[in-house]
């Protein structure tokens, strides 16, 4: 999930806000200043072989085989719920997971760039079917791969219909109770801090609360995937789907804000694709939050912005964020008109090109942990800004004649 952008790291880590002694204040203060949560995950560059192959890591499991020449061999199934594992190579600096319905393709599932000491990852969203992996191996040689071929087969359903609800609900809590509200540190031995130290990180964002969800969901046997939203691109959201069989279908769980989206009068989830569709034609009395945690739903009000307004655009597995912006984010952006002195907020900014930039000048305040004359860039390619946190008495210093400037519009939270 990204934030609003403090003008500099904090000293604590990526979601620090400092001391508060005020329990609420505390979760105030922690949830406007999130910040850099990595919504989409990088990959190897196209065209990684070349005529010196790179060393490539060999898969220990699943078991299949090399070609699609697999459809008419006889070879074991792959567990869906079982941990992808491989044989490190000495040299390699990092690895890249994915898993596609057609060789190369990356549809069903993605992670990377792994650190090299990682050699077993949990592979989400393998319902029953025919699919091709693909691990790259970075190494000082460059991206090497190897492909396999598997399937996986239909599994029991390990719970009546109440006790899977309960036992998503649960998980969800569970997750997003195991950090500080106001430092996002894990709890010590927690599957949190797990995640986290395989990530080499400190403090947990949305793409860590999700893999750590998606993961405690594949132990209990219930399949799960991780799955990206987006605003604009420069402001996005990680959250974790999980498959309702008795449904047929796929439901949302944010253990980033302690909610699942759950009818219970028809006693069935909402999925990613549903909510995109009820934020576009702004249709709020169809969305059923449910708030699993006893904070209630205080993680999503005391946020920078209004978290449901990330469901405005959906970011297909395999798809990029650039792909997948077909809806205006200015749908749930308000315009704002800068002067010589303006007050505390958060604001995104919008120019006219991709290499444009903008300089403010931000005094000292309560609010960001950085003062004076910074630049604003456009990011990631994009014609946005990241969203920033601004003190009372901000100003703009220079800016070209196009650019806007807007703050978040609230519609539900």
């Amino acid at each position: 999930m990204d934030g609003a952008r403090q003008l500099a790291p904090p000293t604590a880590g990526c979601h620090d806000c400092g001391q508060c002694k005020v329990g609420v204040l505390v979760l105030l203060v922690f949830i406007v200043n999130l910040i850099a949560c990595q919504s989409s995950i990088p990959g190897p560059p196209a065209g990684v072989l070349t005529s010196e192959p790179a060393p490539a890591a060999t898969f220990l499991y699943p078991i299949g085989l090399p070609t699609a020449t697999a459809r008419s061999r006889v070879f074991p199934s792959t567990a869906p719920f079982t941990p992808f594992q491989w044989k490190p190579v000495s040299s390699a600096t990092g690895y890249y997971l994915q898993v596609g319905t057609a060789p190369g393709l990356q549809d069903v599932f993605a992670v990377g760039e792994l650190p090299p000491n990682i050699t077993s990852w949990t592979v989400d969203n393998l319902l029953p079917g025919l699919y091709y992996t693909r691990l790259y191996t970075h190494s000082a040689a460059g991206w090497g791969y190897r492909d396999l071929v598997f399937y996986t087969l239909a599994q029991p359903i390990p719970f009546d219909q109440s006790t899977l609800y309960a036992t998503v609900g649960q998980l969800t809590a569970s997750v997003r109770l195991s950090a500080d509200a106001s430092t996002n540190e894990a709890v010590p031995g927690s599957p949190l801090a797990a995640e986290l130290a395989e990530r080499n990180r400190t403090r947990a964002d949305c793409t860590d609360y999700s893999y750590t969800l998606s993961g405690l969901l594949q132990q209990q046997h219930i399949y799960s995937r991780i799955v990206v939203i987006t605003l604009n691109q420069t402001v996005g959201h990680t959250i974790v789907e999980y498959y309702d069989p008795f449904w047929n279908k796929w439901s949302v769980a944010d253990a980033t804000f302690g909610v699942v989206y759950f009818d219970d009068g028809l006693q069935r989830g909402q999925s990613a694709a549903e909510l995109n569709q009820y934020v576009d034609s702004e249709s709020w009395d169809l969305i059923k939050p449910k708030f699993v945690t006893p904070n209630g739903d205080s993680y999503m009000t005391n946020y920078y912005m209004d978290p449901i307004t990330l469901y405005l655009n959906l970011v297909p597995q395999g798809s990029t964020e650039a792909d997948s912006v077909i809806h205006d984010p200015r749908q749930f952006l308000l315009l704002f008109s800068p002067n010589s002195a303006n007050p505390h907020g958060y604001y995104l900014f919008e120019f006219g090109a991709i290499n444009e930039s903008l300089e403010l000048n931000n005094p000292p305040g309560p609010f960001t942990p950085s003062s004076g004359v910074i630049s604003v860039p456009a990011e990631d390619s994009t014609m946005w800004s990241a969203p920033y946190t601004l003190n009372d008495g901000w100003s703009v210093v220079s800016a070209s004649s196009d650019s806007e400037a807007y703050t978040f519009r609230r519609v539900m939270f």
